[in-house]
């Protein structure tokens, strides 16, 4: 897959729901890798240490234990999407079929000029 649209692209994937959810996702993760994107994954503290250990994954963002119950957890992460600058943020759990990703934000910078 050579796709320059995302070359140098930060994906933020939240990655929230269970192992299960995390495993379907990695074709799409790898896919995008593989055009150039890097993938930090937001993920539950119980599979930090997994995500870890996924190739297509660059940088793992683990929530904290107080941080999983906290009933502002959409402003949390829109939050973090903001301000770490992610081209593209991704959540696997809002599925049309298995494996698909469904995009709920994009921002891309206008270029200089």
């Amino acid at each position: 897959m050579n796709n320059p649209s995302m070359k140098n692209s930060r994906i933020l994937s939240l990655n929230l729901g269970g192992l299960g959810d995390l495993i379907t996702t990695l074709p799409v993760l790898s896919a995008l890798s593989n055009a150039g994107a890097s993938i930090t994954s937001l993920v539950w503290p119980a599979l930090e240490e997994l995500a870890l250990c996924i190739p297509c994954i660059d940088t793992v963002l683990g929530l904290t234990r107080q941080q999983e119950n906290d009933p502002q957890l959409s402003e949390l992460i829109s939050g973090l999407a903001g301000t770490r600058g992610f081209d593209l943020v991704a959540d696997p759990r809002l599925q049309y079929r298995p494996g698909s990703l469904s995009l709920v934000h994009r921002q891309f910078s206008k270029p200089a000029g």
